[in-house]
C-alpha cells in the first residue's frame, strides 16, 4: 500500500547512495522489497501420528506479496536435523501445507521453519522459525512446563535519562519458561531505597513508570512476583547532556517533544523522520531550537500498523528511535457473513453452514470449526500487524490487538519501547554497500540440464525434449545449450511430477551417445539460525503421569481413527476380493512367494482389471493415496515417503527391498500388481509393506512411453484437507468420537452464483460450543478475519 508523502518531496529516480536518510530508505525499499511469513496452524500442540495442517501467508507489509511463488517449509528436531521439507506454491501470497508426524516420533519440542528464496539475501532473523510441541504417551520422556523463572530489563524512552527531564521507562519481564501470574514494582532512589513511584503493571509481561530524573541521583527498580521472587534493576546514569525524543499517541496525530541539553548545535541540523511500511511519510528538519521543540505528525490518513519515528543528528546518524502502533482500535479487517442453515450441538449432530467469501481470492481462505477449547497456534491479527515485524517474541501477542481498551493501548506503546523493528533497520539502510543479491525471487519451479557426450559438455547443441505430465498429456520443447553445455527450463507449474524424455536434434548422433544430467534448481537452504527458546523441559515419564486434556482427547481420537481404518480396510478387502477374486488370486499365486503370501493384504491387479490404471501417475506410491485406507505420504527432499498407520512402509520391487527414491524410476506401465501388506512380513510389527511386481514376458503391456532416456521432475505437492467423519461413521456407535477439529478446509471454492461456501460437518460426542475461525485476504489485499464462539 502506497502512503501519501506529507512533507516529503518527490523521491523518484534517487539512488541508494542519495545524501539524506529518507532518500536512502525510499531507494532501498524500491530496490530491496521485503517479505515476511505468517503460518497459521490448526492446533497449538500435536500428538505423534497426527498431521500438522497449516495455512501459509507471505506478506509485503500488511498485504499479500506478489514477489515469490515458492515458500520453503521445513520440520526440524532440537538437534537441527531436517526431518521433513516441502515447497508450497503461493497463489497471491498464500498456500497450504501439512506434515505427517510418524507415530514413533519421540515426545519433544520440534521446529517449523519457513522462508522464500528471496529472503535468503537478507538477515537470517527475518525467516520464520517457531517451536511446536509434539506429545507421545509412549515416549520414555515427557514435556514439562519450565518453572517460573524470569529476568527483567528497563527500557528508557529516548535511550537515555537527562537531568531535570521527565523520564518514561518501560519494564519488561523475559522468560524462556513461564512468566508469573502477577507482579509489582516500585522505583526507588539510590541506596536509601526511598520510594519515588510505583510501576503501572499492564500484564504479566510489561509495565511502565514515569518520574522526574536528576543528574545527582541514582535510580533502581524493585520487582516482586506473586510467588515471592524478586529482582533489582538499576537504571542507567542520568546525563547532563544529550537529546531526548518522546512520543504521545493520539487518534489522528503523534505528538512529539525533543529536548536538547548542553549540545553545541542545540539541535540545529537535526532531523525527524517518520516511516510506515518502509516508506518515509514525514520529514522535519530542525533549523532553530531554543533547547527543545514540540510538534505533531499527521497520521489520520494512515491505516493501522507500526510507525517508526527516528531522530537524526547533524551528521545524519540516528540518535533516538521510537516505535508506535497507530489506530490500534481500528484494525482494518473484513468479517465475512455466515449463516447456520442447520445448527446442532447434540452428540454427532449434523451442521450445515454457509459463509460468503471473496470469489476471486478464495484460495487464500482457511476455515476451521473446532471445539471451543482449541485455539489456533499464533494469533493471526497480531502476527500480521505486530510480531512478524518485531525483533523479540511477544508473550500472548493477540491480547494487545483484540478487544482493545485504553489500558491495552498503553501496554502496547510501552511494549514497543522494548522492541526494535526487524525489517530494514536504519543501520542496514545507511550502510555504504547494498546487500549482495545472490538469489532472485523465484517464479514457480525450474530445472537445469547439462548435455554431455561421454563426460564432455556439448555447447551450442540442440536437444529435443518430450515432457509428459501426470495426466499423460505430451508437449515438445526444443532447447539449445549455452557455451558450457547447459540449458534451463523455468516457470514450470505442475503438481505431482513430470517425465522429461530427450534426444539430440541431429540424426547423426545416436540416442545413447548423448545424455543430459538434470539438476533441480529449487533447493532448500541450511538452517543457520539459533533455535528459539520455549517453555518446556524433558523429564522422565512416570506411570502416574497424565497428559494435558487436549492431548488426552487426541490420543482417544487416534485410537478411534485406527479402529475405523481397520474396519474400512477389512470391508474394502472383501469388496476387492469379491470383484476380481479368481484371476487376481491366480496372479498373486504366480507372483508372490514365501513371506509375501499374506492373508492380510490388499491387491491391485493391473493385468486383469481394465478399470484401474497407473498411466496418469509417474510415481506408484502417489497413485495409491486415497485407494489404500490409512496410507499417507510425506515429501522429504522431493522423495515420496509412504506411511501406514503413521509408520513408515517398506517397499519391495519383485520382492527385493528398494529405497524410496528408487520408486520414481519404476515405469508405471511395467507394473503388473501391487500388494499392500498390513504389519510387517512374517507376522511382524510395523506400518506394513508395499510389494510391487513387474509384468512378465507373457503379460500384456500397458501404455508405452517413449523409448527414450528420461528424468523425473517432482512438482508441487497436493495437500489434502483433514479427513472428516462421514454419515456412515457417525452412525457407528461402537466407536467413540473425540475429534477436536470438526471441520477444516482450504481451497474450498464458493458457489459461482451465491458467492458462498458450504460447511458440512458432524459434531463429536462431547462438544457443546464451537469455535469458528477464518482467515484470508480480499482481492484488494484487505485482511479477512473472523473468530466466534457458538452458540
Amino acid at each position: 500500500m502506497r502512503i501519501p508523502l506529507l512533507l516529503l518531496t518527490c523521491l523518484v529516480a534517487l539512488g541508494l547512495f542519495a545524501q539524506s536518510p529518507e532518500e536512502k530508505l525510499a531507494a532501498y525499499a524500491a530496490d530491496f522489497p521485503q517479505e515476511k511469513v505468517v503460518l497459521q496452524f490448526s492446533k497449538p500442540a500435536y500428538l505423534a501420528g497426527e498431521t500438522i495442517f497449516y495455512k501459509a501467508y507471505v506478506l509485503s507489509g500488511y498485504e499479500p506479496s506478489s514477489l515469490s511463488t515458492n515458500l520453503y517449509v521445513e520440520f526440524y528436531d532440537g538437534a537441527k536435523n531436517r526431518l521433513d521439507s516441502q515447497i508450497v506454491y503461493l497463489h497471491h501470497g498464500s498456500g497450504d501445507g501439512s506434515f505427517n508426524l510418524p507415530a514413533s516420533l519421540a515426545e519433544d519440542v520440534y521446529y517449523i521453519r519457513a522462508y522464500t528464496r528471496w529472503m535468503l539475501n537478507f538477515s537470517n532473523d527475518l525467516q520464520y522459525l517457531k517451536p511446536v510441541p509434539v506429545y507421545n504417551p509412549y515416549s520414555s520422556q515427557k514435556l514439562h512446563q519450565k518453572p517460573v523463572q524470569w529476568t527483567a530489563k528497563a527500557f528508557v524512552e529516548g535511550n537515555q535519562l537527562l537531568d531535570s527531564a521527565v523520564a518514561n521507562v518501560a519494564v519488561r519481564l523475559f522468560s524462556t519458561g513461564s512468566l508469573p501470574e502477577s507482579w509489582t514494582g516500585s522505583l526507588v532512589e539510590g541506596d536509601s531505597n526511598t520510594p519515588i513511584a510505583n510501576v503501572t503493571v499492564y500484564n504479566n509481561e510489561i509495565g511502565e513508570v514515569r518520574f522526574l530524573s536528576f543528574a545527582n541521583k541514582t535510580y533502581k527498580l524493585l520487582l516482586k512476583d506473586d510467588q515471592g521472587n524478586t529482582q533489582e534493576v538499576v537504571l542507567p546514569a542520568v546525563k547532563n547532556s544529550g537529546s531526548l525524543l518522546q512520543i504521545a499517541n493520539y487518534a489522528s496525530t503523534l505528538r512529539y517533544s525533543i529536548l536538547f541539553k548542553n549540545i553545541a548545535s542545540n539541535g540545529k541540523g537535526y532531523k525527524l523522520i517518520a516511516t510506515y511500511n518502509q516508506q518515509p511519510f514525514y520529514v522535519s528538519s530542525i533549523t532553530k531550537s531554543g533547547g527543545g521543540i514540540t510538534g505533531s505528525i499527521d497520521i489520520k490518513n494512515l491505516p493501522p500498523g507500526l510507525v517508526q519515528v527516528t531522530l537524526f543528528d547533524e551528521k545524519s546518524q540516528p540518535v533516538s528511535e521510537r516505535l508506535c502502533f497507530i489506530h490500534q482500535q481500528q484494525l482494518q479487517f473484513t468479517e465475512p457473513v455466515f449463516t447456520t442453515d442447520t445448527f446442532s450441538v447434540e452428540g454427532r449432530g449434523y451442521n450445515h453452514w454457509k459463509v460468503a467469501i471473496d470469489t476471486s481470492t478464495w484460495p487464500s481462505y482457511t476455515i476451521q470449526v473446532s471445539d471451543a477449547a482449541v485455539l489456533p497456534t499464533g494469533d493471526f491479527l497480531s502476527a500480521v500487524y505486530l510480531t512478524a515485524d518485531l525483533s523479540a517474541p511477544v508473550q500472548n501477542a493477540g491480547w494487545y490487538v483484540t478487544e482493545v481498551t485504553d489500558s491495552k493501548m498503553a501496554a502496547l506503546q510501552a511494549l514497543l519501547l522494548t522492541q526494535e523493528k526487524k525489517l530494514v533497520p536504519w543501520s542496514t539502510v545507511l550502510r555504504q554497500t547494498p546487500p549482495a543479491i545472490r538469489i532472485q525471487p523465484e517464479r514457480f519451479l525450474s530445472v537445469s540440464g547439462r548435455v554431455v557426450k561421454g563426460n564432455k559438455p556439448q555447447p551450442l547443441r540442440d536437444m529435443n525434449l518430450i515432457i509428459r505430465a501426470a495426466d499423460s498429456t505430451l508437449s515438445f520443447v526444443q532447447v539449445k545449450t549455452d557455451k558450457e553445455g547447459t540449458f534451463v527450463l523455468e516457470g514450470l507449474f505442475f503438481t505431482d511430477s513430470l517425465q522429461i524424455y530427450y534426444q539430440p536434434d541431429q540424426r547423426k548422433f545416436l540416442e545413447g551417445d548423448v545424455s543430459i544430467v538434470f539438476t533441480h534448481q529449487n533447493h532448500h537452504h541450511p538452517l543457520l539460525q539459533t533455535l528459539p527458546g520455549h517453555s518446556y523441559i524433558l523429564t522422565t515419564r512416570l506411570p502416574t503421569d497424565t497428559l494435558p486434556l487436549l492431548v488426552q482427547k487426541a490420543v482417544k481420537q487416534r485410537q478411534q481413527e485406527l479402529l475405523l481404518a481397520e474396519k474400512n480396510k477389512m470391508l474394502e478387502a472383501v469388496v476387492v476380493t469379491a470383484r476380481i477374486k479368481t484371476k487376481t488370486e491366480a496372479l498373486d499365486e504366480r507372483l508372490s512367494s514365501g513371506a509375501f503370501k499374506s492373508q492380510h493384504a490388499q491387491i491391485f491387479d493391473f493385468v486383469n482389471d481394465d478399470q484401474i490404471t497407473l498411466t496418469t501417475f509417474n510415481n506408484v506410491i502417489e497413485w495409491m493415496q486415497g485407494r489404500v485406507s490409512g496410507l499417507t505420504v510425506s515429501y522429504q527432499d522431493n522423495i515420496v515417503v509412504p506411511y501406514l498407520r503413521n509408520q513408515r512402509v517398506q517397499i519391495y520391487l519383485d520382492e527385493m527391498n528398494i529405497s524410496y527414491d528408487y520408486v520414481q524410476n519404476i515405469n508405471p506401465n511395467d507394473v503388473a500388481m501391487i500388494k499392500v501388506i498390513q504389519g510387517g512380513l512374517m507376522g511382524g510389527t510395523g506400518g506394513g509393506s508395499i510389494a510391487i511386481y513387474t509384468r512378465r514376458g507373457d503379460m500384456p503391456s500397458g501404455y508405452s512411453s517413449p523409448a527414450l532416456p528420461r528424468f523425473t521432475l517432482t512438482g508441487y505437492r497436493k495437500f489434502a484437507a483433514p479427513v472428516l467423519s462421514t454419515a456412515e461413521q457417525i452412525t457407528d456407535t461402537t466407536v467413540g468420537d473425540d475429534r477436536t477439529i470438526l471441520f477444516r478446509h482450504s481451497l474450498l471454492p464458493p458457489d459461482s452464483q451465491t458467492g458462498k461456501t458450504v460447511l458440512r460437518f458432524y459434531n463429536n460426542d462431547h462438544t457443546r460450543k464451537y469455535r469458528l475461525y477464518m482467515t484470508g485476504f480480499t482481492a484488494e489485499g484487505k485482511l479477512i478475519y473472523l473468530e466466534k464462539v457458538l452458540p
